[in-house]
């Protein structure tokens, strides 16, 4: 599979392919890429949902400094706990490949729904007062820093852009 990287070759080779086991997850197609991983969409087979399975590109897994920055990236977004802020299930390690689990949300990042033109104002500010929600909650509770790196998501086509999936949650990745 090939996906779009962030300060990398378009279209580089995914790490991961359909059917790959991490754990007790299997990944079953990619969502995107950028600078700190891969995101696939996987299954968990204990628990029976979808869920979003992120792991360091394969050029970078090995690089112990990318390594210890994911693993706070992930503790600093575990420890936060807000209907704006992505929801991460599980950290693990298998076969030396490090992986996150979040809640699995689909939709466009603002980035991707931005190119499509302006949004209408009042959407604009509903986004921004969801994200400071968010970032206000999580910057008053966490270690500072990587939880305050935030992408943005929202729901597919069939909704109205970019409000939060799942009744507002995920307005902050």
């Amino acid at each position: 599979a090939r996906g779009r990287s962030h300060g990398g070759a378009p279209d580089s080779p995914m790490t991961l392919t359909a059917g790959t086991r991490l754990g007790p997850y299997e990944a079953s197609a990619p969502v995107g890429a950028g600078g700190m991983g891969e995101v696939y969409r996987a299954r968990d087979t204990r628990l029976g949902r979808e869920v979003a399975l992120k792991v360091l590109p394969a050029d970078v897994a090995g690089d112990a400094d990318r390594r210890a920055r994911f693993e706070r990236e992930a503790r600093a977004v575990a420890a936060l706990s807000h209907p704006n802020i992505l929801a991460l299930f599980d950290i693990g390690l298998d076969s030396d490949q490090l992986y996150v689990v979040t809640e699995l949300l689909d939709g466009e990042t603002l980035a991707d729904r931005l190119r499509q033109g302006a949004l209408p104002v009042r959407k604009a500010v509903e986004i921004a007062v969801g994200v400071a929600r968010g970032l206000v909650d999580g910057l008053g509770r966490e270690q500072h820093g990587e939880a305050a790196r935030a992408q943005l998501v929202g729901p597919g086509p069939q909704a109205p852009p970019l409000i939060g999936a799942q009744g507002g949650r995920g307005l902050v990745q």
